[in-house]
């Protein structure tokens, strides 16, 4: 799947934000991605996660090893330790 660049104009601002159970755990815009677990640090949520990336081209992957959670990013960064409202570049 190929993913659309999220809207770009010069007077336009556009912030996709992705909830579970009422609680905001991802938001993205043309420049960042916003990781947010809120605690709930569950196979829900990680699925959540990575289903959002793939779905809009993202490009980050969350999973867990030995407890702890770890986020690899599209530039290459792999293992990063995973932490509560972590920024991500956009691609």
């Amino acid at each position: 799947m190929n993913a659309r660049p999220l809207y770009k104009k010069p007077n336009t601002f556009v912030r996709i934000s992705v909830f579970l159970y009422g609680s905001e755990i991802l938001y993205a815009n043309n420049k960042i991605i916003h990781l947010i677990s809120n605690g709930g640090r569950t196979v829900t949520t990680k699925r959540r996660l990575n289903q959002a990336s793939r779905e809009l081209g993202l490009g980050f992957t969350v999973y867990q090893k030995n407890f702890v959670w770890y986020v690899d990013e599209w530039c290459g960064e792999k293992g990063i330790p995973f932490s509560e409202g972590m920024f991500l570049r956009r691609r």
